[in-house]
């Protein structure tokens, strides 16, 4: 799990998702308001918006609003089926409804190659 990511607000443009993308690793981005998540902006719904409602649209017009989560508390496997059905490929973590990180698909990945690579050490 990243904690170091990047949140938008409903009220911020397309604009500063493509500037944080553009300037981090991050694709897809928590939508927060009042520290509360109320939607997610996915790579593929940014460049969607994007094609149809220019970099000033806003991301409460084109965020999720339904979306899956994970909890710190669940394992991988369970992460990881999330991800699967929800068919995005990444998902925010609460605790206790608080956004706490965020798991993505690729990170998620990476851990399992380099889990691997340890224990033929």
């Amino acid at each position: 799990m990243t904690t170091a990511f990047q949140t938008l607000d409903p009220d911020d443009h397309l604009s500063q998702a493509v500037e944080h993308a553009y300037h981090g690793f991050q694709e897809d981005f928590p939508v927060v308001m009042d520290d509360k998540l109320v939607g997610v902006l996915m790579k593929q719904d940014i460049l969607a918006a994007l094609h149809e409602f220019g970099p000033g649209a806003l991301v409460g017009r084109v965020m999720r609003k339904e979306f899956t989560t994970a909890t710190v508390d669940e394992t991988l496997e369970q992460v990881y089926t999330a991800i699967q059905n929800c068919r995005c490929t990444s998902l925010a973590v609460l605790d206790a409804d608080r956004i706490v990180g965020l798991i993505t698909l690729e990170a998620m990945g990476r851990y399992l190659v380099y889990a691997g690579r340890s224990q033929r050490v």
